[in-house]
């Protein structure tokens, strides 16, 4: 045998061994796989022979457990973060490999790719996703890194047994195995064998298969590799290579000698395809320094140095199978059973009227019912149908409240709250049904992270030439910078990389979220609250206001705000992006004119307060038409408010005249009674009092037409 063939042969025997170990995991992602979404997948082969000829229904009570962790997940947002963590790393380029993850992310529409993972993840216990490079497009000589789904990953996907990360980071080796039409293959590798690799799957759920079908793989290992660093005087890291030598002897004429000196290993991870007989190409160096495959795994632990991990389906199976027996057995002994009859002999049955009632027993009013006597028979009887089994009722209860016990997931967590219990108690029980969904998330969380650690380790070498590149930042706005971008310092003379992404360490987090509206949502209802305390802030975080408001026209006012802002001095440096540090440094060198555009720029000021001086004085023309307006309206109120004063007041005094009258006219009337009493000495008739009351009333409307 050849040296490749030897390894050929040493690399098939790893992945059977790691494909051993994984045997009662896989089979039982697989029976849970099947269980969830396979036609009869919830009855076991044994006992749907047992039920043939009878009821077997299904009352999936698994799936919607699946959806509502489903639900919760997809209303969140999987954000990596990126921090400094070494020598020679800054915040600004932590943000910068941020912005770029995100990008990939966007392209390659991860968000989608990790929920269709987590869903089979919560369901079956494992599932995920893997790195690659590829061309841009068709036209293009440039490669991009992206995110892509790994079909079928439970029979595609192995690892070294050594590995023991719940994301296998650890893991030296992985195979990712792929199947394919004959015809496809032939056209790829003319001079392979056609010879396919072992699934590890030694069952087959479906009657059916893919015809003329070839399993490959491609094996992906890591190979170790060292390199010499050195610690100058100055602080400066180098490795040791052919370009440090060149400037070494110039680095020392400066006084910058080597301080310190140490050997760092690390890895280069290499892929190769293969099938079942041979390799199918030679090896090729990739840009990864970690395995670019990522797993996610649900309650994953280290038992007796084996990796362990399960579904929410796993524990709840068996409880699932007994609702299904015996509801199947419930419908089967009650609806389905026969009904109760009427039991009589035919003799009794002779007579037509007695045919007819029988027969509209269960729909007719007749208050009796006839039947034509037997001589030694009984009357009719009537026998009862079959009663069901109370225990069926108690086993399918019983094993409904496991699974909600087993699942963490409650009725009222799904919105129901029966009348009997409290809010508080309802409260309760949905923030328990909460606790359970953490570790779900915490796998998801686990997976996204690693990916981010493998594209920062793969970035600073897929793009690796002065470039844009366009960085998505975390309220989903873009920035586009240039990395590798090659300056000349005037003063040392000597050629400066900015942005360069290969400098410094890194650590990725993944933290779940809000979406991205709710994020915004959120952050305008948290600034305009703190503006309640202190309103400064609005000034401050104006910009940041408006970018995370959702309407129409408002990206554009948020622009002309960062700007203003930027141009006021208000954005800190170390928050700007590189378009507006260039417009800063450009007001800048405004400030150092010469006379002559100082001149030019004092004329173009005059012009300006000249045309704004126009405008003033328009404004206040127009103004003080306005005001002439308003004066006019209340000019014309006035009169109308003076009219009706005059109306009012003529009113008053033709009443004034009215009881002067009346006054005049009693006083007439007393005088009159007065002389009458006198000239007559009829005071029996006409009482003294009588006649000063007369007076008396003249005097009291005198007095009250004074008053007025």
């Amino acid at each position: 045998m050849s040296e490749q063939g030897s390894k050929h042969f040493l690399m098939l025997e790893e992945l059977k061994d790691a494909q051993k170990a994984e045997t009662d995991n896989r089979e039982m992602v697989r029976e849970a796989t099947h269980f969830l979404n396979k036609r009869d997948g919830q009855w076991e082969p044994k006992i749907i022979q047992k039920f043939s000829g009878k009821p077997r229904y299904t009352f999936d009570e698994c799936n919607p457990i699946v959806d509502d962790i489903m639900g919760e997940m997809e209303a969140m947002n999987f954000d990596v973060r990126v921090t400094a963590a070494g020598a020679g790393s800054s915040k600004e380029t932590a943000k910068q490999f941020e912005g770029i993850i995100r990008t990939i992310e966007n392209i390659s529409r991860a968000q989608s790719v990790y929920l269709q993972a987590a869903k089979i993840m919560v369901g079956t216990g494992m599932d995920g996703w893997r790195v690659v490079q590829e061309y841009r497009d068709d036209d293009h000589f440039q490669q991009d890194l992206l995110i892509k789904k790994v079909p079928n990953f439970v029979d595609s996907v192995w690892f070294d047994q050594d590995a023991v990360e719940p994301d296998m980071s650890d893991s030296m080796r992985s195979w990712v195995l792929t199947s394919m039409s004959k015809a496809k293959y032939k056209k790829e590798y003319p001079n392979g064998s056609c010879n396919s690799i072992g699934s590890g799957n030694s069952q087959q759920a479906y009657s059916y298969k893919k015809s003329d079908e070839v399993v490959i793989g491609e094996y992906l290992y890591k190979v170790k590799k060292s390199r010499e660093l050195v610690l100058m005087t100055n602080g400066s890291i180098y490795e040791v290579n052919d370009d440090f030598k060149k400037v070494q002897d110039e680095l020392k004429k400066a006084g910058v000698t080597v301080h310190k000196q140490r050997t760092r290993d690390y890895y280069e991870v290499h892929s190769r395809f293969f099938d079942g007989d041979d390799w199918l190409d030679e090896a090729s160096k990739t840009v990864f320094c970690y395995i670019p495959v990522v797993p996610i795994y649900g309650n994953f632990i280290i038992s007796e140095s084996k990796v362990v991990y399960w579904g929410v389906t796993e524990k709840i199976m068996d409880a699932q199978r007994v609702i299904n027996y015996a509801e199947s057995r419930k419908i089967e002994e009650g609806a389905l059973s026969p009904r109760g009859k009427y039991w009589l002999t035919n003799e009794q049955a002779q007579s037509a009227e007695v045919r007819r009632t029988l027969r509209t027993l269960n729909t007719n009013m007749d208050p009796v019912q006839f039947y034509d006597f037997a001589e030694g028979h009984p009357p009719p009887a009537y026998q009862g149908a079959p009663a069901s089994n109370p225990g069926l009722v108690e086993t399918s209860q019983s094993a409904q409240g496991f699974i909600e016990r087993t699942s963490g997931t409650f009725d009222e967590a799904r919105g129901a709250a029966p009348a009997h219990r409290s809010g508080e108690a309802v409260g309760l029980l949905q923030k328990k049904s909460d606790n359970p969904k953490r570790k779900w998330f915490k796998s998801v969380e686990t997976g996204i992270a690693h990916t981010g650690r493998i594209l920062v380790k793969a970035i600073p070498k897929v793009y690796d030439t002065q470039q844009e590149m366009v960085l998505t930042h975390q309220n989903g706005s873009t920035e586009v910078i240039t990395i590798r971008q090659k300056v000349r310092d005037e003063q040392t003379q000597e050629v400066v990389e900015l942005n360069d992404l290969s400098k410094g360490m890194y650590d990725v987090l993944c933290k779940a979220g809000p979406a991205f509206h709710s994020q915004q949502q959120e952050t305008v209802t948290t600034i305009t609250d703190i503006a309640g305390i202190d309103p400064s802030i609005i000034q401050l975080g104006a910009d940041v206001l408006l970018n995370n408001i959702n309407a129409p026209g408002i990206d554009q006012l948020a622009e002309r705000k960062r700007l203003l802002m930027v141009m006021q001095g208000m954005i800190p440096p170390n928050q700007m992006t590189d378009e507006e540090r260039k417009l800063v440094a450009q007001q800048n060198q405004n400030k150092e004119m010469s006379p002559l555009d100082q001149a030019n720029l004092m004329i173009a000021q005059a012009q300006l307060q000249e045309t704004q001086g126009k405008n003033q004085e328009r404004a206040v023309k127009l103004e003080l038409e306005q005001q002439k307006v308003r004066l006019k309206e209340i000019e014309i109120s006035l009169k109308q408010q003076l009219e009706g004063a005059k109306i009012s007041a003529q009113r008053e005094q033709q009443l004034v005249d009215a009881v002067t009258a009346v006054v005049n006219q009693i006083k007439t009337q007393a005088e009159t009674l007065n002389l009458i009493r006198e000239g007559m000495g009829a005071d029996a008739i006409l009482d003294k009092s009588a006649v000063g009351a007369y007076q008396e009333q003249a005097e009291q409307l005198e007095t009250t037409i004074s008053q007025q």
